[in-house]
């Protein structure tokens, strides 16, 4: 790996932080205990954090890691090379991102994968979280997928919660897998997406924001499970929009289990008391949601299973299942 520091000698205002990486990073047998973590310790810093990787990581706790206490913003590049095929296995948590500076306005930007003609395939494996971007200040967080993107942990495949906006995309062919038979903790979510952001920056742009591409399949096995849980939890009129592509292939079993949630929630219940849009769109495929199933022995607490729920205390509601090609199927039991 080769690492840059431009500045910092004074701790504050510090230079930015560049590592790039090409060779393998641990092994099966070997695991490191991270890959890579990158930290800017200064609150008072402006500087920003750039890590890619372009081989594979094998972790026991943390494969690639950021802590920001400054304000600058943080990019995080796995498996970006055109055409490459690589592998992230870690013991916690893949790509871990986190902005701990409540002034913080630089954003986060952790991409995945490569796409278009030749594009490879790029797998993460966790135990906890497969990807997790967390930020308290207002850091508009995006996490952006490439073509033939598998992620499989035990809680969450991609967990983005910030002050800014909440942005999730993936390109063609994304598979997330999320087995709570491993731990049993009743958590167990493909895509979760969260803002606390009160009110949009415009509108047409709601702070959340989870667009799925074509061909995409979620096997989600957890009582309270949810392929993708899309929250403005900002108490105002912060929206929320989740758009899938054709191709979807959603299969959810778990008690108290869901397909798509989309809400303006505070309290985590799926009880609605945020006054944001809420938008729905989904292309052709099938969503089911088998919510007899017990995975864990522990009873779900997220209400009645929904193939797709979209709930709002003051804003309009619009979930659109009705495609020109084909209609998305729904079986919920």
């Amino acid at each position: 790996a080769v690492g840059n520091g431009d500045g910092g000698s004074s701790l504050v205002n510090a230079g930015n932080i560049i590592i790039t990486g090409g060779s393998v990073i641990g092994t099966g047998v070997n695991k490191v205990a991270t890959g890579i973590v990158a930290s800017e310790l200064s609150a008072g810093s402006a500087g920003t954090i750039s890590v890619t990787q372009n081989a594979n990581v094998s972790a026991s706790n943390f494969g690639l890691q950021t802590v920001n206490n400054g304000t600058g913003a943080v990019t995080v590049n796995f498996g970006t090379a055109a055409g490459s095929s690589l592998t992230l296995s870690s013991g916690n948590i893949g790509i871990n991102t986190q902005s701990n500076n409540a002034g913080a306005t630089g954003a986060v930007n952790i991409n995945v994968g490569n796409s278009g003609i030749g594009a490879g395939s790029t797998t993460i494996t966790a135990t906890n979280r497969g990807i997790s971007a967390t930020a308290v200040g207002i850091t508009d967080t995006t996490v952006a997928l490439g073509d033939n993107v598998k992620i499989d942990p035990a809680d969450y495949g991609v967990f983005i919660k910030t002050g800014g906006d909440a942005t999730f995309t993936s390109g063609n062919a994304m598979s997330i897998t999320v087995n709570d038979t491993v731990d049993k903790d009743n958590i167990g979510v493909g895509i979760y997406a969260e803002s606390t952001r009160a009110a949009d920056v415009a509108v047409g742009n709601p702070s959340v924001e989870v667009t799925v591409g074509t061909n995409a399949a979620f096997s989600i096995n957890s009582n309270n499970g949810q392929a993708i849980r899309a929250v403005n939890s900002g108490n105002g009129t912060g929206g929320v929009s989740v758009i899938t592509g054709a191709g979807l292939n959603m299969d959810v079993k778990g008690d108290h289990a869901s397909g798509i949630v989309a809400i303006a929630d505070t309290n985590g219940d799926l009880a609605a008391n945020g006054a944001g849009n809420i938008n729905v769109k989904t292309g052709s495929g099938l969503i089911t949601v088998d919510g007899t199933v017990d995975v864990s022995g522990v009873a779900g607490t997220l209400g009645a299973s929904n193939g797709i729920l979209g709930a709002s205390a003051g804003g309009n509601v619009l979930i659109d299942t009705n495609q020109s090609v084909a209609d998305t199927v729904i079986s919920v039991k």
